[in-house]
């Protein structure tokens, strides 16, 4: 059930990206107020479904793709490349949003729209490597070759007490038998 969630909730972010990048292309459409309304109703959308789906879950995900004796260490590095990528992506969106655009003269919504759809392409990308690779950690269905032993071992003491008496029991019945 939380996979499905999370796959919808990615689909809902990506295509809102796509729908922010698209509109906004040159030649697409010359209405001002059109163009922005659908780039305004992406990003409210877009907002929307990744701080119900992915957003706050991103630590609780972090946690599940690793196994316990490396968990620690595998969630801290995880969350040291989500800050990396936010600030990279913070730095470098304005930068690259102008040079897309041909300049601080050139048409600035094409380098926006440029962007988006580079994200929402990242995040398909993204999406299909999580469908395909990030699988989370599962320490109950890990099957051993010791696994019997474990079984046998965890049995209560009392079990144990009362099989060894049981078998005590019937070699003194056998005994008796053979004097008679």
């Amino acid at each position: 059930m939380r996979q499905l969630f999370l796959a919808c909730s990615l689909i809902t972010s990506v295509m809102c990206l796509l729908m922010c990048g698209i509109p906004v292309l040159p030649g697409i459409t010359h209405k001002t107020a059109a163009k922005n309304g659908v780039a305004i109703t992406g990003l409210l959308i877009f907002i929307g479904a990744f701080e119900m789906g992915v957003g706050p879950c991103f630590y609780v995900l972090a946690q599940d793709l690793f196994p316990k004796n490396f968990r620690p260490t595998g969630a801290s590095a995880t969350n040291v490349m989500q800050f990396a990528f936010n600030v990279i992506i913070n730095v470098c969106y304005p930068i690259a949003t102008e040079a897309l655009s041909g300049g601080a003269s050139g048409n600035q919504d094409k380098g926006q729209a440029i962007a988006f759809i580079f994200f929402g392409c990242i995040g398909l990308v993204c999406f299909v490597f999580q469908c395909l690779f990030l699988k989370p950690w599962d320490e109950t269905h890990k099957v051993t070759a010791s696994a019997p032993e474990v079984e046998r071992h965890s049995e209560p003491d009392y079990a144990r007490k009362e099989e060894k008496m049981a078998t005590q029991a019937d070699i003194h019945a056998a005994v008796a038998k053979n004097r008679d």
